[in-house]
This record gives structure tokens, sequence and C-alpha cells, in this order.
């Protein structure tokens, strides 16, 4: 056998032997609340988010509910921004079959299919939708949450996922909108705020 033949034989032996680099997932970085969120599905565990982004990348850790509550779930992530998420599990012994999915901050990687992610903006919802939405007021655990889609084109979200937003500018004044109440999208209030999406939990049916 010539040689140069040989070699290209041992190369591509060796490159379907490597292990995937865990810096680079297969994933898509996409979700569909109530069924999946990239690789995970609801019958995945602990153990395929390992074979997926590599142990180094996931954790067990405390999931801060809200109102000071936690519950056992997995940490992936911990130090990439764009990519960290944290999941819930309906097992919490076997660590398997996902409860929720959580994401927190400005901005992140994961996305709908539709492009809702950190970062979306309040208009941007409404756009989508196709309506105003009901938004509970700031100064609380859960301020800033959708609470009803008004019939619109993002009503199936509904018991699927639950967005939570931030006024872009945390120093203004959020008084006339704000406490445990439900208000209008349309209310003059939120397009001086002009709230984005800095909380978001997928869950899985």
């Amino acid at each position: 056998m010539r040689p140069i033949l040989v070699a290209v034989i041992l190369l591509t032996a060796c490159s379907e032997l490597r292990t995937p680099d865990p810096a680079q997932p297969p994933t898509d970085w996409q979700f569909t609340p109530g069924a999946s969120f990239g690789p995970l599905l609801a019958t995945s565990s602990e153990q395929d988010l390992v074979n997926t982004f590599g142990a180094a990348a996931v954790e067990p850790t405390q999931v801060h509910l809200g109102e000071g509550t936690f519950a056992p779930g997995t940490l992936v992530y911990r130090s990439d921004p764009l990519q960290t998420f944290q999941v819930t599990w309906k097992d919490t012994i076997a660590r398997r079959t996902p409860e929720s999915v959580r994401l927190t901050g400005d901005t992140s990687r994961w996305t709908t299919t539709t492009g809702i992610g950190l970062g979306t903006s309040l208009s941007q919802l409404e756009s989508l939708n196709g309506a105003p939405v009901g938004i509970t007021g700031f100064g609380w655990d859960y301020g800033g949450t959708i609470t009803d889609w008004r019939d619109g084109k993002l009503a199936p979200l509904t018991g699927r996922m639950v967005i939570g937003m931030t006024p872009s500018d945390t120093a203004l004044d959020t008084s006339s909108v704000q406490g445990d109440s439900v208000f209008t999208s349309s209310d003059t209030a939120f397009a001086r705020l002009q709230p984005r999406v800095t909380r978001i939990i997928v869950w899985f049916e």
C-alpha cells in the first residue's frame, strides 16, 4: 500500500475516534417551550447534559425559584453568561426528567425558534404577539412578568414559558407601574421604561 494512502486512512480513523469538543456542543441554541431545550428532551437526564456539553461544563447546584426558595438542579456553563442555563428535575434523586430550564441575564445564545430570548424588548414581544400583553408591576420577585398574552399569537406559550422583564435603565422611576398588580403593556410608562427580557423559565410537559 502506498505511504500516502496509509497516511490518509490513519488520519480518517483518528478523526472518527476523536471526542467532540465540549466548547462546540452539537446544539442549535434553540428551545421549544414545553418540549425541548437544545438537546434536552422531556426524557433526558443530567448525564445526557454531560454527554453533550462535557463534564467540565456541568455541575449540581441549588436553583433559586424565587422568594427565598431553592430546589436541587443542574448548572451548565457557569462561567459563560451567553451559554449558561439551569435545570430543575422532576426526579431529583436520579437527576432526570427535566421540570424546567431557567435563563437569567441581559443576553444569551439561547432563543425560541421565533427569536425570543434574553434581551428581547417588550415592543418586540408585542409585535410577535400581535397584541399588547398583561405584565406585572416592577419592584418584587415576580415583577415584570408576562401574565397574559391577550389571545395573541404567543398565547400557546401559556403554561410552557414564563418571561420576566426589567426596565432598560433600572434608575428610571417605575412608581406608576409597580407592585403585584397586572398592567397592560400599552401603558405609556412601558414605552418610557423600554423593558427587556431578563428572566426566562421553560417548562416541560
